[in-house]
């Protein structure tokens, strides 16, 4: 219940001039996704330090304060410092009990969630951030920023940024560039656009219609499940699919190779599968690390009943260190959509992994972006995840479990698997590197919405 909220737009404390940022087709393509998540932490951090260290932070972040416009159908991110919507709220109830029914908990009470409105984007705000103070003493801080501008690497630079300002300590600066088009395209040089397909599907009007359809369809009746593994269960799981294939396979290999072969396990209704997995490309192509945008693409790995999972998690290795074909890829993308633009619009695409053409599940892993590290004050982070109504089927999001123990992967079900995946021989394979003899975490057994 809440007790007291407010709602103010907060703007750059430091501001000269407006100036527009030219957005890359990756930018376009996201006008319609907003992102969600929420952190909590067992203590917090006055409102009015929170406040102050926003509005020094944007400072560094202008797009962030400003909104979006569109020029001849080109995306710009306008730099004019109309502020985010910043809310606090008093709560009675204990963050425990927030999470042990997180499941069932109004997300609108945590997060302000932005709404796709493309006909509004001129006018609302590309991010919010609401602020909940619980009768326990601790505190969640829910955002939501608007997809285009930024990935989550995007968001973590300013997370970063806004609690070194509360602590009054220097961050590193963002790099921020008059065209995220341009800038991109320089890496895009030398790339062999014919050598490899691209990361969207292009539809005519009907069949866009159809499209959208069939994914409204799908959407309409998901059911996000959550399942733990503990850090002792991850250790055995990568240790055996390692020494399987004889090589060192990441832990991300082998959780998304494992997970692929559970939903088929638990009849998913196909025999295979497609995985992709969302790559942060910023290191592969040799971006800066500090760059600004949405520098991510998806690669791709079978997964089907004929082969093992160790087999399929070096599919995995290897299409995420296959630099070359992901940079051809990319190319691929932006000559494929240039072409097609001629008689079309933005709106008739969409992201292959998304199209329903095919399961694919498609997964991001949030576990390394020093989300958990994030300080205000006193005040650290126990518990970070995507949060809100992500409703399309296959969407697989992972981080890192309480205090940073073992990991939880949180998959959007379609209608036809929520009682498969709440079966007991699902769970069992789920879980097969589980020992007896593993304790888990009091958190982990008190929320009922995790497996």
């Amino acid at each position: 219940m809440i007790m007291d909220s407010n709602k103010q737009f907060v703007c750059a404390d430091l501001f000269d001039q407006n100036f527009q940022i030219e957005c890359t087709l990756g930018d376009r393509l996201l006008t319609r996704t907003p992102v969600s998540c929420i952190f909590f932490f067992a203590k917090a951090c006055d409102c009015s330090s929170l406040l102050l260290g926003i509005k020094t932070a944007l400072s560094d972040f202008p797009f962030l304060a400003g909104r979006l416009v569109l020029k001849s159908d080109q995306l710009f991110l306008d730099c004019n410092n109309q502020g985010i919507l910043f809310s606090s709220a008093i709560h009675e109830e204990r963050i425990a009990d927030i999470i042990s029914n997180l499941d069932s908990v109004p997300s609108a009470m945590l997060v302000d969630h932005l709404k796709n409105e493309p006909d509004k984007y001129s006018t609302r705000p590309l991010l919010s951030i609401v602020v909940g103070y619980f009768e326990c003493g601790g505190m969640s801080i829910g955002v939501s920023w608007h997809h285009s501008v930024g990935d989550m690497h995007t968001l973590m630079l300013f997370m970063k940024a806004w609690a070194a300002a509360v602590n009054h300590r220097a961050s590193d600066k963002p790099l921020i560039v008059g065209s995220r088009k341009e800038f991109l395209s320089r890496f895009l040089l030398g790339a062999d656009p014919a050598s490899a397909a691209p990361l969207v599907r292009h539809y005519g009007r009907l069949q866009l219609v159809k499209a959208y359809g069939k994914l409204a369809f799908a959407s309409a009746r998901t059911q996000q499940r959550s399942f733990y593994f503990s850090t002792h269960e991850l250790r055995r799981m990568r240790v055996d699919l390692s020494e399987s294939v004889g090589r060192e396979l990441s832990l991300n290999d082998c959780i998304c190779a494992h997970l692929g072969h559970a939903l088929i396990h638990a009849g998913c209704g196909q025999p295979s599968i497609d995985l992709g997995i969302t790559v942060n490309y910023r290191k592969r192509l040799g971006l800066s690390a500090f760059a600004c945008g949405n520098f991510i693409a998806p690669v791709f790995a079978s997964c089907s009943s004929d082969s093992s999972t160790c087999e399929t998690a070096l599919r995995i290795q290897s299409a995420c260190r296959d630099s070359a074909y992901l940079l051809n890829a990319l190319a691929a993308t932006v000559s494929f959509v240039a072409g097609k633009l001629k008689t079309g619009s933005y709106e008739q695409f969409l992201p292959i992994a998304l199209s329903q053409d095919r399961l694919t599940l498609l997964t991001t892993n949030w576990s390394r972006f020093g989300a958990l590290e994030i300080a205000f004050g006193n005040a650290s982070p126990f518990f970070f995840m995507p949060f809100g109504h992500y409703k399309i089927p296959w969407l697989c999001g992972i981080v890192e479990g309480f205090h940073g123990q073992g990991i939880l992967a949180s998959i959007v079900l379609p209608h036809d698997m929520h009682g498969e995946a709440k079966q007991a021989d699902f769970i069992s394979y789920l879980h097969k590197y589980r020992a007896l003899s593993d304790e888990l975490p009091a958190m982990v057994t008190g929320c009922s919405w995790i497996s």
